[in-house]
């Protein structure tokens, strides 16, 4: 907000004086190569309101106490001025002209940087000569395309799935169910004045909880973000992508799908938004890459401990992934139909004779062979099976089923019988 006085005289046709002033300041926005203003009918309404208010004033700075505070957005509203960002508000006294008035703008840095801001689209200027007075009010605001709230998802996605793009990274999807989690969530933010007070009431919440009441399994939560006054879709995903904790969300590798959700209440703007992994089910050629990878590491681990690393045995492949298809039924040693793991040997018609061992390590939920194989390192039980000294050999199974996966090892020692 800036306040000034000044005293010339030039005459000046007070029909043409927001012309006159547009055409000024364009001419400095096309010198810095920016884009130029427009006027705007309502935008001048509500400077000649202002202008009014202002000539009742004998003070000009007790007006500008009263304006100090005042919820612009709401008189904004009144004239169908939405999606609109407030830029810079002016008002001044005694200016004799157009030209006067904003070679004095130009010269403070302050609002000359205001005239110059990139994102504004639209100026207002209004004029009123009253108690011997000339009061002068103008407004410059960013003013983007109205947009339908059915339209915000999809606005911000094609934001975000450029910037993925850039980055070698897969585009995000939408999803019908999250939308409807980020709604509910939105509608519960706009019952708190304080956001602050709706974020405390979200941490700690059990997110799959209410996931799988709307049927959204076995997924990865990687995001989630509240906010309030932003005015498009643009702003608030330009804001993310400005914060680097959050765009390394919007960019992480395993995301898969977005939402957000928008909600205008109580003179506010309340923004929700979700980013999930929730793959799809992998087809055979990967879950095939996936079991050698996890030999692969299985041996590392190995390697790292002093241990020989393990063979490949077909045949405990194949017992392995009958074990892992079992888990889908079945989670844990025993099989589906009651016996232990060890009798899967019998599927794939293999005896077990003379001196041998065997152990196996189940898990189901982990999307990559490098979580997996960390889980069951963290793990006594498991991380002991891996480093078994005695075991030769070793089969993986991974199934992937409802975009979940399933996993085993077995372990092995003994005659092979001949078989590879």
């Amino acid at each position: 907000m800036f306040v000034a006085n000044n005293n010339n005289s030039d005459d000046f046709k007070h029909s043409n004086f927001e012309k006159i002033a547009l055409e000024i300041i364009n001419q400095e926005r096309k010198k810095n190569k920016l884009e130029p203003l427009s006027l705007m009918k309502n935008l001048t309404k509500i400077s000649d309101l202002k202008t009014k208010e202002m000539s009742k004033y004998s003070d000009l700075s007790d007006f500008v106490k009263d304006q100090q505070g005042q919820n612009l957005q709401t008189v904004f509203n009144i004239y169908n001025i939405k999606n609109c960002k407030f830029i810079f508000q002016n008002m001044a006294q005694d200016y004799e002209n157009t030209q006067d008035i904003i070679n004095n703008w130009l010269k403070n840095e302050k609002i000359k940087n205001k005239i110059l801001d990139g994102d504004a689209t639209h100026f207002s200027l209004s004029y009123l000569e009253a108690n011997n007075k000339k009061y002068w009010f103008s407004f410059i605001i960013s003013k983007t395309d109205d947009f339908k709230e059915s339209d915000v998802e999809k606005i911000a996605l094609e934001i975000i799935n450029q910037e993925r793009q850039k980055n070698k990274l897969k585009p995000l999807s939408l999803m019908k169910n999250l939308t409807k989690i980020s709604d509910l969530k939105t509608k519960e933010m706009s019952k708190y004045s304080d956001l602050s007070d709706f974020v405390k009431t979200q941490q700690g919440q059990n997110l799959q909880a209410i996931f799988d009441i709307y049927n959204i399994e076995n997924c990865k939560f990687i995001f989630q973000n509240m906010a309030q006054g932003y005015i498009t879709p643009k702003d608030i995903v330009d804001s993310w992508l400005k914060d680097r904790e959050t765009k390394t969300k919007l960019l992480d590798q395993d995301a898969t799908h977005f939402s957000l959700s928008y909600l205008e209440a109580n003179n506010k703007k309340y923004w929700f938004n979700f980013i999930i992994s929730k793959p799809d089910d992998l087809d055979e050629k990967t879950l095939s890459e996936y079991r050698q990878e996890v030999v692969n590491l299985t041996n590392q681990e190995r390697k790292k401990n002093g241990l020989a690393p393990l063979k490949i045995f077909n045949t405990m492949m194949d017992a392995a992934q009958i074990r892992a298809t079992e888990q889908v039924k079945l989670s844990g040693h025993k099989r589906p139909d009651g016996k232990d793991y060890i009798t899967v040997v019998d599927d794939v018609k293999f005896d077990l004779t003379g001196a041998y061992s065997i152990g196996e390590n189940v898990a189901q939920g982990q999307y990559t062979p490098k979580e997996v194989v960390e889980g069951w390192m963290n793990s006594p039980g498991h991380r002991a099976n891996i480093l078994n000294p005695d075991y030769e050999y070793i089969g993986v199974g991974a199934v992937s089923e409802k975009s979940k996966l399933y996993w085993s090892q077995i372990f092995y020692r003994g005659d092979t019988h001949g078989r590879s």
